[in-house]
């Protein structure tokens, strides 16, 4: 089976437009786009963090990567374009001392400030430097300046979110930072 009309040309539709950054030659279809991909940034906290209030906002003081989403007063993931995004979390939970019985965290997401429905997850450790990993990811609509940030309960005082500085070693460990966040358009 052939087919002996273009799929597009600079006067014809055909199957696609072309246009701007986009060329067919031979019916074959080539981009001349910078490739920029959408925007996305990755954020992480050197500190540990404790639990002081009911609900506990999460901090982030490093950023590695930053293309069209920024962190606004050390919480706020701002995005600067309406799109689709991809949000992924980590967060190593843990109790500074043995006291008391299991320590139970849960973490939830806002969006402008407010809760997102369905977005809780808990985990539990139960002794002092017993720490958990909590990997969580989420898929949501934002209108360009929505910004997200995650919060945080506890059971129990001595619960921590933590962070561990480089170990000299041997062997030697990089820094394991109490919370990265990454935040991709989709």
């Amino acid at each position: 089976m052939s087919y002996n009309q273009p799929l597009a040309s600079i006067t014809d539709y055909g199957v696609v437009k072309v246009g701007s950054g986009i060329s067919v030659t031979n019916g074959v279809i080539s981009s001349s786009g910078s490739g920029t991909g959408g925007d996305v940034g990755y954020f992480y906290s050197g500190v540990t963090q404790t639990n002081l209030l009911p609900i506990n906002t999460v901090t982030l003081s490093n950023t590695t990567l930053s293309q069209g989403i920024t962190l606004v007063a050390g919480s706020r993931l701002t995005v600067s374009k309406t799109a689709n995004y991809a949000l992924q979390v980590t967060i190593q939970f843990s109790k500074s001392t043995s006291a008391g019985g299991a320590a139970t965290g849960f973490f939830w997401l806002r969006k402008n400030g407010v809760d997102v429905a369905d977005s809780a997850t808990d985990v539990i450790t139960t002794s002092a430097g017993a720490g958990v990993v909590l990997a969580v990811n989420y898929t949501l609509s934002l209108l360009a300046a929505d910004y997200l940030e995650m919060v945080w309960s506890a059971n129990t005082a001595n619960s921590e979110l933590i962070f561990i500085p480089i170990q000299t070693g041997p062997p030697a460990i990089p820094a394991a930072p109490s919370v990265r966040m990454t935040l991709l358009q989709v």
